[in-house]
């Protein structure tokens, strides 16, 4: 088990997916914090003019003319030093979203481990229904070859063979359907785990994650889990969205430098330079009342996500309950389960004694047979809910990923590429080099 997550975590293309928009959703923090840094443009004009001058003097036509190869050129720095404080508000709310991302990643990690235990649990309940439908065919054909024998020794009716018969055509129908439903766990088993499935080894519940009682359970999912944490973060952000739209509505003050230059070629050639500094300042008036619908909308939008969060909570809390609720169903159902199978081994051996006797018919050791393999099919499945339940219990409190489950592999952490391209001020290329 322990070695398949370790293969769903480093390689599940959906994980890894979600890996690579938390890395996006990073660069909306460096693209906020560029709103600090100076803005630089520079523009350059190369033409040619050809001029033809006619004057008129005395009666006289004087014809003048000129060529000229114009060379103009600017820069222009602009430093934002007052703005609203709506750079400072939008760096805070991309921080926020890039929590929120992170906290997201790391449920979507939880889900992956989930889905990954699951299939690899499908397909060990699944290889054991098989084993099991083979097994019931096999008995029932040894139970048609006995009902024949007998018939031909008139010690049973030819409707004794026919019900034989009959039940071993439903179970091999079973031992079909058992293996098409191998077949798509194997299929899901290498979607999430990313290879085919190979001598899996039985696998115990994660009960230690876990707290021992279910209140405790509960405050540990709504302090910890990735879902709400990540909601509230959401909350963080629409909060600071308001003061971002309110900031529209305070002046703005920035800093604009300019060089100009140009170059004239006329015969000789003529030059000319100009340096410019100034102050900017904008104060907005009226825009229509566009401004003030933005700024109302983002308040709606802080109730929406605050909403949100509450039924985040809610949900959190209902999954803790019914994960546990399916844990213990699981243990009493196990427990069950084996009381019934010893309970139908010991059955069936004594029905077939009887029948031996003339005690028992052969239809009365056909149900002794499918009550056997129903308790032996009904163990087999609460095994396999039981590891299930524990694993979703550890999911819903927040408490599953890689490191508490001990996986030999290196957890991701997010933060290195948040600071890898926090402070980047240029370049094209991607940390990893792309």
């Amino acid at each position: 088990m322990s070695e398949a997550l370790a293969r769903a975590y480093r390689g599940n293309p959906a994980l890894n997916a979600q890996r690579a928009g938390t890395r996006a959703v990073d660069e909306g923090v460096a693209k906020a914090v560029s709103g600090y840094r100076p803005k630089v443009n520079g523009a350059g004009y190369v033409g040619f003019d050809d001029e033809k001058v006619t004057g008129r003097r005395l009666n006289l036509v004087s014809p003048r003319t000129g060529q000229y190869a114009p060379r103009d050129g600017e820069v222009m720095v602009t430093e934002k030093l007052f703005d609203g404080n709506r750079t400072t508000n939008t760096v805070r709310r991309s921080e926020s979203l890039d929590f929120a991302s992170r906290e997201t990643l790391r449920s979507t990690e939880q889900q992956t481990l989930l889905a990954g235990a699951t299939a690899y649990m499908d397909v060990l309940r699944d290889l054991a229904l098989v084993a099991l439908a083979r097994n019931e065919v096999m008995v029932l054909e040894y139970e048609l070859r006995g009902s024949r024998a007998r018939y031909r020794a008139n010690e049973v009716t030819f409707t004794d063979v026919a019900e034989v018969a009959t039940n071993l055509a439903q179970a091999r129908t079973r031992f079909a359907n058992a293996e098409a439903a191998l077949q798509a766990s194997m299929a899901s088993f290498r979607r999430i785990i990313g290879t085919p499935p190979t001598r899996l080894e039985a696998a115990g519940p994660v009960d230690g994650l876990v707290p021992a009682t279910q209140g405790a359970a509960i405050a540990v999912g709504l302090l910890a889990h990735p879902r709400i944490a990540a909601a509230l973060h959401d909350v963080d952000a629409a909060e600071t969205a308001v003061h971002v739209e309110e900031g529209k509505l305070l002046p703005t003050v920035d800093f604009v430098g300019r060089a100009e230059g140009s170059l004239q070629r006329n015969g000789a050639s003529n030059s000319r330079a100009e340096l410019e500094a100034r102050l900017r300042a904008e104060v907005p008036v009226y825009d229509g009342g566009a401004t003030y619908a933005e700024i109302r909308k983002a308040k709606e939008q802080v109730a929406v996500v605050r909403l949100r969060a509450e039924a985040m909570r809610d949900q959190v809390r209902a999954d803790v309950m019914s994960s546990w609720g399916q844990r213990e169903a699981a243990k009493a159902l196990i427990f069950a389960a084996k009381t019934s199978v010893t309970a139908s081994e010991v059955a069936l051996t004594d029905v077939r004694a009887e029948a031996s006797m003339g005690q028992r018919t052969t239809y009365d050791i056909l149900l002794a047979i499918q009550a056997l393999f129903k308790a032996r099919t009904m163990l087999i499945t609460a095994q396999h809910d039981r590891v299930v339940a524990s694993y979703g219990l550890a999911a819903a409190t927040g408490r599953l990923g890689a490191t508490s489950l001990g996986l030999s592999v290196t957890p991701s952490d997010p933060t290195i590429h948040y600071m890898q391209v926090r402070d980047k001020w240029a370049g094209m290329r991607t940390p990893d080099g792309r």
